[in-house]
């Protein structure tokens, strides 16, 4: 049980510190990221053109030529102009690339209709910028040239600043783990810490139950025999008071019992039997025990058990939490009420359910059900020689079996109880 609370902690600790982490590097990177693209977006709208490079274009046209020289910052940097037809005019580079280079990325930039995007080229990544030329030309003859419907394309080389947001995309990812590992450490190292006065605050409780219990059972012991006794004397007169006697040294006897084989069951050292078992033979076997009660009470019994269901477990602890479930039934049926019983297997898992009418359990009583000494009618239960350990003794059986037992009321009619145990 320990172990589970520390690892919830530790869990608990982790998702929330992960959570943390993830959201504070991904509003980073993102910020970083959203400045470095509007930075290139910036400089390769700007980027002047400056010719090293000419190629001919079209001779109707001419051939457009300029010149200048560009920043240092820009030198890997070109710019392509295109005709009307999206054709190649001239390609001012401060790159020494093959003509099919330019002509692909030409092809790249038109064809994804975006005015910024980016692109791979020769190796390295490119930022481009689409935009109409406006600008009256003088080609080499001196005439005028109008260029009408043509495009300058500006290429920027960014592979540099995507390879920083790579490189800090890395760092975060092995600062993040590394972070974990140590908050890991860290977090198992107080969990331990702040479990370890709990748990000796159980275990005390714990074992003030154990020896509380072992105390009870010898005085038990001798009160139930001196009675017996007394009754085989066969007084009349003290007859009713040893009656009296009896059935409180019966009741606090099964206290006992209960308190004993609740905290032994709660021990995680104890191991639970892990033996395959006939769950439909077990279940009948609870049921035939149990028939001269239900019979007496007039109560028609239901039952709708699938044959030869078959599980990995303990075969005495889960036909001790059906006894249970099955008595607490009985008790608060309604008389000539009914009970119906359900043992079936749903795809992976065996569903046992018991059903019974009566007076039924309010919703502020569900959530208490499974507590110990929890007893919703104290004059009821009291007739009933219940101390309220019966149903926290099922819960506490079923969890260890890695099962689940739930309970649904209709206040005023039904109470249903269903255990569901994964078949291993």
């Amino acid at each position: 049980m320990f172990k589970k609370l520390r690892k919830s902690f530790v869990l608990l600790n982790m998702v929330i510190i992960s959570i943390m982490m993830i959201v504070a590097f991904t509003v980073i990177y993102f910020s970083m990221y959203q400045n470095t693209m509007a930075n290139n977006k910036d400089k390769v709208s700007r980027l002047p053109i400056g010719a090293i490079r000419v190629v001919q274009g079209n001779q109707s046209e001419g051939t457009i030529f300029s010149g200048g020289v560009l920043p240092s910052d820009y030198s890997l940097s070109f710019n392509l102009i295109l005709n009307r037809n999206k054709q190649i005019v001239k390609i001012n580079s401060y790159v020494d690339m093959p003509i099919e280079i330019y002509q692909t990325a030409a092809i790249n930039a038109i064809d994804s209709k975006k005015e910024y995007g980016t692109m791979k080229l020769d190796g390295r990544i490119w930022m481009f910028h689409i935009k109409k030329n406006e600008q009256f030309m003088q080609n080499n003859n001196g005439n005028i040239f109008d260029p009408i419907n043509s495009y300058i394309i500006n290429y920027l080389d960014i592979t540099e600043s995507a390879t920083n947001l790579n490189s800090l995309l890395f760092t975060f990812i092995i600062v993040g783990a590394l972070m974990l590992f140590i908050i890991y450490m860290i977090s198992v190292y107080f969990a331990k810490k702040s479990v370890k006065r709990i748990e000796e605050a159980w275990n005390k409780q714990k074992q003030f139950i154990a020896d509380a219990s072992h105390e009870f059972k010898t005085p038990i012991a001798v009160i139930e025999a001196n009675t017996d006794a007394l009754l085989l004397e066969e007084k009349k007169k003290s007859k009713k008071w040893i009656d009296y006697i009896k059935i409180e040294t019966n009741r606090m006897n099964k206290l006992v019992t209960d308190l004993l084989y609740l905290a032994k069951t709660e021990d995680m050292d104890i191991e639970f039997e892990n033996i395959p078992f006939n769950v439909s033979e077990t279940l009948n076997e609870v049921i035939l025990s149990m028939e001269a009660i239900i019979y007496e009470k007039k109560i028609n019994l239901t039952q709708n058990i699938e044959e030869n269901l078959l599980y990995k477990g303990d075969s005495s602890k889960l036909s001790q939490v059906m006894i249970i479930l099955l008595d607490n039934a009985i008790k608060y049926t309604n008389e000539s009420g009914q009970i119906k019983i359900s043992l079936r297997r749903i795809d992976k898992n065996i569903e046992f359910s018991i059903e019974n009418t009566g007076e039924g359990i309010t919703k502020e009583d569900l959530t208490k059900v499974f507590d110990r000494f929890y007893r919703a009618d104290t004059a009821r239960t009291g007739t009933n020689n219940s101390y309220g350990l019966g149903l926290s003794i099922a819960k506490v059986v079923i969890e260890r079996m890695n099962g689940k037992i739930s309970v649904e009321s209709i206040s005023g009619k039904t109470t249903k109880f269903t255990i569901i145990l994964k078949i291993k």
